[in-house]
Formats: structure tokens, sequence, C-alpha cells
């Protein structure tokens, strides 16, 4: 229930069938799909991190089973996590071992299917299981065979995330009412809705009232709007009700635009919706929208995720004090023009001397040879010992005095 009202929207709404949802929902998914995982293994030696681009986790998360690739989990996951069980909040996998425990499939389970458990019996065990429903009867996964996304806690259930909708389903409803509204005004002749009434001194029988009615209804309804008729009486017309530009049916719609937008993480402007396109004229470009998205948004998804998942699964495979799993950017193109900075600012570093070959190349991805393990110094450049500064000066004869 939302504060000063009581009306169960959450009841009355599907955000999977919202047009502002699923714009946003999708954008987000898109982007967040433009980025592939990868290992890395701490150098102790080297004090860093160095990329591996093949491994059997990375195998799993490529192909989690034979019927959907990582693009169709991680869109589930990004849906679920914003929409699913009443709001987002939780996603949830489920892994499938072989005979010797090692996860062999992953599996996308319905976040309103699942929900974390406690235990009875023991009040400090956070989260004991997992109770997934299938046609009607509960299954307890144990909680080493589920990967739990979420986004921060619900404070009324701190075993769940906060899914970022659920304080707007009275806006999610002020939206598809004003669809209906439009669609219905549409459909009957672009008006609202009329009061038929004979002039003074006549009387419609009811009979007659209703023929009139569906009369009037099969002239000016569907294909035959704007069809004459004429009535066998002298009677009066009148709107009742409000008409679009009474209402102001844009800006209406525009408020629960921004507010579902906003909630999301995504730029109105970038997903084509109105109030966005109306900013943009004398704002910020769409491409310095984009790159706002995907950095106070979607970097943030990212990193969240690689960090459950080398919470969650990497220890399955691997020693988690000394690998982790994250997402490699350099390939996402609204990041492109960050990444050509930085390899630009790197590349400089390596020419100015400041860091060796190798550790520029580690930076940029490159494999790294021995002979890279060496500093660049300009031939222009000379080198100074450390110490007093000593300053030659000539004696006037040719000679020099040093000071």
């Amino acid at each position: 229930m939302l504060n000063r009202t009581g009306i169960n929207y959450a009841r009355t709404v599907k955000l999977d069938r919202n047009n502002i949802v699923t714009a946003c929902v999708n954008y987000k998914s898109r982007i967040f799909t433009d980025a592939s995982l990868m290992l890395e293994e701490w150098l102790a030696d080297r004090e860093e991190w160095a990329p591996r681009h093949r491994d059997p986790v990375l195998d799993l998360l490529e192909r989690p089973n034979r019927f959907y690739n990582w693009s169709v989990l991680a869109k589930a996951t990004v849906f679920d996590l914003d929409v699913g069980n009443g709001g987002g909040g939780d996603a949830y996998w489920f892994k499938v071992r072989n005979g010797i425990g090692t996860p062999i499939e992953l599996w996308w389970l319905p976040a309103h299917l699942v929900e974390p458990k406690g235990n009875d019996r023991d009040p400090n065990v956070f989260i004991d299981h997992y109770e997934y429903n299938v046609d009607g009867s509960k299954v307890h996964l144990r909680v080493e065979d589920v990967i739990h996304f979420r986004y921060g806690m619900d404070p009324d259930n701190p075993r769940r995330g906060m899914g970022p909708l659920r304080t707007l389903f009275r806006e999610v409803f002020t939206d598809d009412e004003a669809a209906n509204m439009t669609a219905a005004l549409l459909k009957n002749m672009g008006v609202p809705g009329v009061i038929i009434t004979p002039e003074a001194g006549a009387s419609i029988p009811p009979e007659k009232a209703e023929e009139i009615k569906q009369k009037y209804m099969e002239k000016f309804g569907g294909d035959k709007t704007g069809e004459p008729m004429v009535l066998g009486g002298a009677a009066k017309v009148q709107q009742f009700g409000f008409s679009p530009e009474q209402l102001q049916m844009r800006a209406l719609r525009g408020v629960p635009e921004e507010r579902i937008a906003a909630n999301l993480g995504v730029s109105a402007a970038v997903v084509g919706l109105g109030t966005g396109l109306a900013q943009t004229k004398v704002g910020a470009t769409l491409r310095e929208y984009r790159e706002h998205d995907v950095e106070t948004t979607i970097v943030p998804l990212w990193r969240e995720i690689a960090q459950t998942l080398t919470q969650q699964l990497l220890p399955d495979f691997r020693d988690t004090r000394n690998w982790r799993l994250v997402f490699d950017l350099s390939k996402v193109r609204v990041l492109q023009e960050d990444e050509r900075a930085r390899a630009e600012r790197i590349g400089r570093l390596v020419t100015d001397g400041l860091i060796r070959i190798s550790e520029g190349r580690r930076a940029l991805g490159f494999p790294v040879l021995p002979e890279h393990e060496i500093y660049l110094r300009p031939s222009t450049h000379v080198q100074i010992p450390a110490g007093p500064l000593r300053i030659q000066q000539s004696n006037g004869n040719g000679g020099a005095l040093n000071e």
C-alpha cells in the first residue's frame, strides 16, 4: 500500500505490460549485454590483476545450458531485478551440478516463484534455503545451489532486495489509464461521451431512448466515425466530460514518464519518451545522456553482478582470494570515447618513461613478453644523479670552475 491512499494499485497494474517500463528495461538489457565477463588473476609479485579470457567458468557463463545463451540469461536477470515479483529487487539462477559437484548448467528462476527463507529453529541463520514454487508444490533449494542477485536490501525483509518500481504503482496506473482513455476517445469519434436529451416539453420513452443510444453508437463508432445521423424528434446533444485538450493529456502522461525512467536509472530521451525529447532540445545531447546512463546505472550494475558471481559461482571453480570475475568494458560502444582517452593517457605514461611498456600493455589487455619489461627514455633527456646540484661556471680563461 502506498502513502495516503487506500487503493492497492499493485493489484491493478502489470508492470511488464506498461510501455514506459518495458522501453526502459529493454534499453538497459541491450546495453548490459554489450559487455562480456572475463576472469582476472591477482599477481602478487606485480601487485596487479591480469585478465584471463578463457576458463571453464567463462565457458559456463557463455553457454549456461543448451536452450539459451548468456545474452538471454542476462536480459532475464536485468528484467527481474527491475520488474519481477511485483516491482523487482531480486533475480535468481539455479546451478545444475555433475557427479563431483561442479556446476555444468545455469538456469534462470522466475523471481516471483522464489522466496529466501530463514531457519525457524535458529534465528541466527540469515538464509537457510530458498523456497521454489512449482505447479503448486514447494521445493527447497540449497543456498549453495542458488545464485541470488539483489538491489540492496528491503527494510521489511532484509533477505530480499528493494526493487526500483515498488513505489511507482500509482504512476504506472496513471499512465495505463491515460492510454486507455485516449484509445477510448479515438474509438468514439475522438470526443468524450454525450448526453442526448429531448427539447423542452418533449419526452422519450425508455425503449426509444435505448434505440437512439444504439443508433448513435453505430453511427459514430469504429469505422463509421463522422457519419451523419438524423433523430426522429427534437433533441439536444451535450458533451459529457472533458476533451483531451481540457485534460492536458500530454502533460498528464509526462509525470509517469519522468518518474518511471528516473527510478530505473534511464534518461527519458534515450528511449524516445516525449518528456525526455523535449528536454534534449534545450539541454544535453542524446550521446551525453547515453554516457550518463551507462556511467551511473549500467556500470554499477555490471560491478554488482560481477561481485555476486565472484562470491556465489566462482568458488565452485577457483580460489576467490586470487581470482575474480569482472566485465570487460573495452568493447562497449558507448564507452569507446572513454577507452580511447584512457589508452592515450596510458600511452603517454609509457612514452614519458613513468611506467614500463609491460604495465601499459597489461592495462590495455595486450599480451606481455619478457622484452616488454623496460622503460622508454627519450634520447633528448639527460639523466642527472640524485644529490646536491653542481653548477659549472667559466673562469674567463677557457677553463671551468665548479661550485
